[in-house]
C-alpha cells in the first residue's frame, strides 16, 4: 500500500469519526430537549430543539417540540409557526404525528384569539379523524368566540350527538366545558339572556366547570327574577368579603 492510499484511508476514517461524533452530539442534544420538555423546563427545551433544528436532526419532531415549548411559554404565534413547519417537514401522510401537531396548533390558535383559524384546524381534525366529539366541541367554542353563533350551535349539537353515541360520557370529552362557556358568553353578548342562562344551567347541572364570569352573570339573572335568591345572593356576597 503506497503512501497516497494510506493518507486517503486515514482522511476517510477521520471524516467518519467526526460524522459519528456529530451524530452522537445531535442525539444527545435532542434527547435532553425532550427531557427538559417533560420536566417543564420550557426555556431549556426550546433552546435544545432550536439547536436540533439548526443541525437538521429530527426536524419534524424538533419543530413540534419547539412549538409545545413556545405554547407553554405563552408565545402563541411562534408556536403556530413551529407547528406549521413540523407539518411541512413530515411525510405528508395523515398519521398520529400530524394529528397530534394539529391538536397543539388548534390550542395555540385559540389562545392567540385567532378563533377563525382554530375553528378551521378543529374542522380538519374532525374531518380526518372520524369526527370525534372533542374536535366538534372545540370547533363550536372557536366559532362561538368568533361570532359565528349559528355554526357554533350546529357543531355543538353534532358534538352532543357524537358523545351520546360514544361509550364515554360527554363529561369525559375534552372541550365540552370550553364550548359551554363560549356559547353562553356569545349568547349573552348577543343579548339573548334566556339562551345564555340555558347553557349555564346545563353546564352546572352536568357539573362542568365554566368561567367565573358566566357563573356570576347567571346568578345575576336569577337574583333579578327571584326575591329569595336575591337575598341569598347578597348574603353570600357579604360572607365572601370576610
Amino acid at each position: 500500500m503506497n503512501k497516497k492510499n494510506i493518507i486517503k484511508m486515514g482522511t476517510a476514517g477521520l471524516c467518519m469519526l467526526m460524522l459519528t461524533g456529530c451524530g452522537g452530539q445531535n442525539k444527545k442534544t435532542y434527547d435532553q430537549a425532550v427531557t427538559d420538555l417533560e420536566q417543564g423546563s420550557y426555556d431549556y427545551a426550546l433552546e435544545g430543539y432550536k439547536s436540533s433544528i439548526t443541525a437538521g436532526y429530527k426536524s419534524a419532531q424538533s419543530y413540534r417540540g419547539a412549538g409545545i415549548a413556545c405554547l407553554h411559554l405563552g408565545n402563541y404565534q411562534d408556536a403556530i409557526d413551529s407547528f406549521g413547519k413540523a407539518l411541512d417537514e413530515s411525510d405528508g401522510i395523515v398519521n398520529s404525528f400530524e394529528l397530534d401537531v394539529l391538536k397543539y396548533r388548534g390550542e395555540a390558535e385559540y389562545k392567540l384569539a385567532d378563533y377563525k383559524a382554530a375553528a378551521q384546524t378543529y374542522g380538519i381534525l374532525a374531518e380526518v379523524d372520524g369526527g370525534k366529539a372533542e374536535y366538534l366541541y372545540y370547533k363550536a367554542a372557536s366559532e362561538a368566540a368568533d361570532g359565528q353563533a349559528e355554526d357554533a350551535e350546529k357543531d355543538f349539537a353534532a358534538a352532543e350527538e357524537k358523545a351520546k353515541n360514544s361509550k364515554k360520557s360527554s363529561a369525559a370529552a375534552p372541550g365540552v366545558s370550553l364550548a359551554f362557556t363560549a356559547l353562553a358568553s356569545a349568547a349573552r353578548d348577543a343579548g339573548d339572556s334566556e339562551l345564555a342562562a340555558q347553557y349555564c344551567n346545563q353546564a352546572i347541572e352536568r357539573r362542568f366547570i365554566i368561567s367565573l364570569r358566566s357563573v356570576k352573570w347567571r346568578l345575576a339573572i336569577m337574583r333579578a327574577r327571584c326575591p329569595i335568591m336575591r337575598r341569598r345572593f347578597r348574603w353570600q356576597t357579604v360572607r365572601r368579603r370576610w
